[in-house]
């Protein structure tokens, strides 16, 4: 493959998205983290998360720490109520 066409053909596909009306979700991350809200679906998935911990942690996937840290995770926990 020629290079310069390869990148001539990336940057007029971008160009055409431009043109086009495209807009990112988020120019950033702070931008995007401000904006995007997550759904959760409540007690079935905050079940679910702690089977796959107790799951990780028995079966040798995950340390005593990880777990730790994944249950001590205030906005994960605080989310999912």
């Amino acid at each position: 493959m020629n290079r310069d066409r390869l990148v001539a053909d990336a940057k007029e596909a971008a160009l055409s998205l431009v043109r086009g009306g495209y807009k990112p979700l988020a120019a950033t991350w702070q931008e995007g983290a401000q904006t995007t809200q997550i759904k959760v679906l409540g007690e079935q998935f905050l079940a679910g998360a702690k089977l796959a911990i107790h799951m990780m942690l028995r079966g040798g996937y995950a340390s005593e720490y990880d777990a730790h840290v994944a249950a001590s995770s205030r906005t994960f926990w605080r989310a999912a109520r």
